[in-house]
Parts: C-alpha cells; structure tokens; sequence
C-alpha cells in the first residue's frame, strides 16, 4: 500500500537532485522510493521562481517552471503524475533556483 509523504528541498543555488531532501541522504548516487505521484511547489517564503527538470536543468532549459510565489500565498503545485504503471523517483529529478530557498515536495508512493 502506497504512502503519503512531504519533504522539504532547500536549494543551494546550483544544480540540486531532489532526492537530497530525503532525510540522512547527502550522496547523490542514492536511489531511493519510487512515487505514483509528485506535487512541487515553490515556499511561500521564495523570492525567485524555481526551474526543475533533468540534470542539465536551467533557467533556459528545463521541464517546469515554477513561478515565484504572488505575495507570500503559496502558488498553485505542479503535478507530476499520476503514474498508472513505472514509479518516478526524486532522484531523477533536478531543480535550480536561488540559494536558500524551498521547494515544497509531496508524493504518493507505489
């Protein structure tokens, strides 16, 4: 039976593997659970937009733009899935964004 959890990234402002916002994990070579769905959401407490997409991801090229927040409210998530059938795990999905700021994760495990 599948699970509902929430994590928390916090961007460095390079680069970044979600899978990092798995707790105890600072290896990016980790694998880690498989989701039948994602939601990402910038925190209301962002200052710039996110850019998430592959490990080449960037403010010019990437998968999902996730823009910054309208006066500290929360903006609407982006979905990712759901999956009837493969999981999709955090750690082949990357976001870039500024420093110090929060990407907002929730999924739904197989």
């Amino acid at each position: 039976m599948g699970q509902f959890r929430q994590y928390n990234l916090t961007l460095t402002g390079g680069v970044d593997r979600l899978s990092l916002a798995l707790p105890g994990v600072e290896d990016e070579s980790v694998e880690n659970v498989g989701f039948r769905q994602l939601k990402l959401q910038a925190d209301d407490g962002n200052t710039a937009p996110i850019f998430v997409g592959d490990s080449e991801v960037s403010a010019a090229s990437h998968g999902l733009f996730i823009p910054l927040p309208p006066g500290n409210v929360p903006g609407p998530a982006e979905d990712l899935g759901p999956f009837e059938a493969g999981p999709i795990k955090l750690s082949e999905i990357y976001a870039i964004g500024t420093a110090d700021e929060i990407l907002n994760i929730v999924g739904y495990t197989f």
